[in-house]
């Protein structure tokens, strides 16, 4: 089942996600793109892709911006809560349908590290590569503390290691043509990396082997990708009909014999984007509403913004 969140709601958490989600205190033409979770805190995070900026919705209901243009961000896309040592990572992309585009920025990507306690920002990581244009979309931290981000424009896996503060690459090229999101096993020892043009691979992370995951059906135009128990939860927004999906994977990784559509045909889609976990729930972005910016970042009319929606799907 799909619980649309209501603005009504009286339940702490999940009323403040709805009242953020519903504009409430956000203001039209947010066009989120991500969802993050501190379960310490019980606080959402929803990134901005055009007013390049985090909002935080606490406990209690308060709706508060927890970062911004002057924190440095460029459009907001992909971001992860580490509770465990209390920091926000978050996946940042300069490009023309943002407000205050800078065309020197054009091309220009970066991994952020936020403090969750007070906000300040402790790091931004760049690729060394200045003569191609990158694109950080989406990441993964792993329990050690790494943190795995995807180039979709460059194909790249980014890796920041716990303990270092340096931007590495940790794999580029083919088989890759556009990574998007990406989870680890439960092991910790492989990484699910969703490809938009290829599929679904998997990469060994000690030997760098990359595998593709086999299917007998599309998994072409995958965004947001999840692993929950033995399946993973994938946002599916390059197909039509758009769909939240879950596929089941056989014990040696090697191919998904199931393939189950949970929700499709929602009438408030609108380029469903990126979630999060939460227990046995997923919370996603429903309708980001990329098409209301045009190539050169202007924006729609108010009167054609529909409130953005966040969804929660108990699995």
């Amino acid at each position: 089942m799909v619980e649309i969140l209501q603005p009504d709601r009286t339940r702490a958490n999940h009323g403040a996600v709805a009242k953020a989600a519903y504009g409430g205190n956000v203001g039209g033409g947010l066009v989120p793109e991500g969802v993050a979770y501190d379960p310490q805190t019980n606080t959402f995070f929803l990134s901005s892709v055009y007013k390049r900026k985090i909002l935080m919705v606490t406990n209690s209901g308060a709706v508060k911006v927890f970062a911004g243009e002057s924190d440095g961000l460029w459009s907001v896309m992909g971001m992860k809560v580490d509770q465990f040592r209390r920091l926000l990572w978050v996946c940042s992309t300069a490009h023309p349908q943002m407000a205050n585009f800078d065309p020197s920025d054009k091309g220009k990507t970066a991994l952020l590290k936020f403090d969750l306690r007070s906000g300040k920002l402790l790091g931004k990581y760049q690729p060394d590569d200045t003569t191609k244009p990158h694109w950080f979309g989406d990441l993964a931290i792993s329990a050690s503390g790494d943190v795995y981000a995807t180039d979709s424009v460059t194909p790249a896996v980014y890796i920041v290691r716990q303990g270092s503060d340096k931007l590495d690459t940790f794999f580029a090229g083919e088989p890759f043509v556009s990574p998007q999101g990406l989870d680890f096993t439960r092991d910790q020892q492989r990484l699910f990396v969703a490809d938009y043009s290829k599929g679904v691979f998997v990469i060994e992370l000690k030997t760098k082997k990359i595998t593709s995951i086999a299917s007998d059906f599309t998994l072409l135009g995958i965004d947001g990708l999840y692993s929950y128990k033995d399946s993973l939860i994938a946002v599916q927004n390059g197909v039509n009909p758009q769909r939240i999906i879950k596929l089941t994977l056989n014990k040696d990784l090697s191919r998904f014999d199931r393939f189950e559509t949970i929700e499709v045909n929602n009438p408030v889609f609108d380029e469903p984007t990126l979630g999060v976990l939460v227990k046995n729930d997923f919370y996603f972005v429903a309708n980001s509403q990329w098409g209301a910016i045009d190539e050169s970042g202007h924006l729609a009319a108010e009167d054609k913004l529909k409130d953005p929606l966040v969804l929660k799907l108990h699995l």
